[in-house]
């Protein structure tokens, strides 16, 4: 007898410290990922007449398992979901924006590509052309009328000198006639006073 209990006791307390360091069922299922708890209960159900046989227990956990993970990844497609929206508005106010800065900035480059000169707007090759050609065209006339000038002066001067050349002359012929009147009036006075005297 003292025997039978020593041997109860020992078969007791190896039952016990087996079933300590083992996890129970429950534990054991839920502590796991959802295929390996299918496999598992697949290993531990039993098989009767072709079909297996599942404790209802662990059924139960597997399904409360198989929810809170469905749970759980229906919360974090909603969270991406929501992230996803998220960056998409973003992208579209970004998209916005671009679209409104290049437009400013093509408004930006015409109005520096662009000058504005009697109120008519030109690009600046066109204004750059336009402004030269009439430097040339006033250069042109500059030129034109200084050498112009300069003609009408040394004609002007030549004139000068001409006309005095023949004032000379005429002052020179109107002495030489006002001598030879003088000459001839001397002469006929002479000529008056030998017949009269």
């Amino acid at each position: 007898m003292n025997r039978a209990i020593i041997l109860f006791s020992l078969l007791l307390t190896f039952v016990l410290t087996s079933q300590a360091q083992r996890p129970s069922l429950p534990t054991a299922l839920q502590n796991t990922t959802i295929d390996s708890q299918f496999y598992y209960i697949q290993i531990l159900s039993k098989s009767q007449g072709g079909f297996k046989l599942i404790r209802p227990t662990n059924v139960e956990i597997v399904r409360s398992s198989v929810r809170d993970t469905l749970s759980k990844l229906n919360t974090e497609i909603v969270e991406i979901k929501s992230e996803s929206e998220l960056q998409k508005n973003q992208l579209i106010s970004s998209q916005d924006s671009i679209t409104t800065l290049s437009a400013a900035l093509a408004k930006e480059k015409e109005r520096v590509d662009n000058i504005s000169f009697l109120g008519i707007n030109f690009s600046k090759g066109s204004y750059h052309t336009f402004v030269w050609t009439i430097i040339i065209v006033l250069a042109l006339a500059v030129t034109f009328l200084l050498s112009s000038f300069k003609r009408a002066k040394s004609t002007s001067t030549e004139e000068k000198k001409h006309r005095e050349e023949i004032e000379e002359e005429m002052q020179q012929l109107r002495k030489k006639s006002l001598e030879k009147e003088q000459k001839l009036k001397r002469q006929l006075l002479d000529e008056q006073l030998k017949r009269n005297g």
